[in-house]
């Protein structure tokens, strides 16, 4: 049986990635779980489509699109993500990731092949250890 990682699409989105048309790969599953999360059903859910038929919908998408937007639940805790967001770059679409940071070796990995030119990066903390990330944060700029 097929693994299906992506609970849905989102077939079209002008608010999701700057200036430019995306759709939006909804993974399944999340490391972590904040009480306030504005998407348990893909957190908790299960997938419904296979990769696969992902790429097939994105095909017929080609020169339609600008991006596509990878997003969940939590994208960079599959296995496969890195190759999956490869694939999708050599079609030809600009990839957005929206992550909670935590998977730092993947994202890391993803920017220094160039295979992201979006990251959109929603820490996750405690209330003191939030203000710490933010102060850290707010310096390096």
């Amino acid at each position: 049986m097929l693994s299906k990682p992506i609970y849905s699409i989102t077939p079209f989105s002008l608010l999701d990635y700057p200036n430019k048309s995306a759709c939006i790969l909804w993974y399944v599953g999340c490391n972590m779980r904040c009480l306030y999360c504005y998407n348990p059903e893909i957190v908790l859910g299960k997938g419904n489509k296979t990769f696969s038929e992902t790429i097939s919908f994105l095909k017929s998408r080609q020169g339609l699109l600008d991006s596509v937007v990878f997003s969940g639940g939590e994208c960079l805790s599959h296995k496969n993500i890195v190759q999956q967001i490869r694939e999708v770059k050599e079609m030809g679409f600009l990839v957005k990731i929206d992550t909670n940071g935590s998977n730092t070796t993947v994202l890391k990995q993803l920017i220094n092949e160039k295979l992201i030119d979006y990251v959109a990066l929603d820490f996750k903390a405690t209330n003191e250890n939030f203000i710490k990330i933010k102060i850290r944060f707010v310096s390096a700029i």
